[in-house]
């Protein structure tokens, strides 16, 4: 198995996207695990060549004074890599870099240290 910065990020993605590769649900989200923690929604749409396109970005409904932050993936399931198209951080806009990735990753990491994944939306609405 490759150990590049894209690989990392595709399997950190598989690993808290359950189904990825699947016709599921494309809206998913990752709620809060206490108050005042940050909850976070995920989008999954198809790209070109059959690659996905993910966007993984705040849940700030209603708080319209802060910018939302969000990262955008390209997701090569045939090759088990994935790298970041966009990231938005505050007021902050980056495109693709290697530096870019490396951040990613580690956010990708943290996420998935904590616990989280990110549910299909339709789960959390009949809860």
């Amino acid at each position: 198995m490759s150990s590049t910065v894209q690989s990392r990020i595709y399997r950190l993605l598989v690993d808290l996207i359950p189904e990825l590769g699947v016709s599921a649900s494309r809206t998913r989200f990752a709620p809060p695990r206490v108050p005042g923690e940050m909850a976070v929604h995920c989008t999954i749409d198809d790209g070109v060549d059959g690659h996905l396109e993910i966007e993984i970005a705040q849940d700030i409904a209603g708080d319209h004074r802060r910018s939302q932050s969000r990262i955008c993936f390209d997701v090569d399931l045939m090759r088990g890599r994935a790298c970041v198209t966009q990231l938005e951080q505050g007021g902050y806009f980056s495109v693709a870099s290697g530096r870019v990735n490396v951040y990613a990753a580690n956010w990708l990491a943290v996420f998935h240290t904590l616990g989280r994944s990110f549910q299909p939306i339709e789960v959390l609405a009949c809860a």
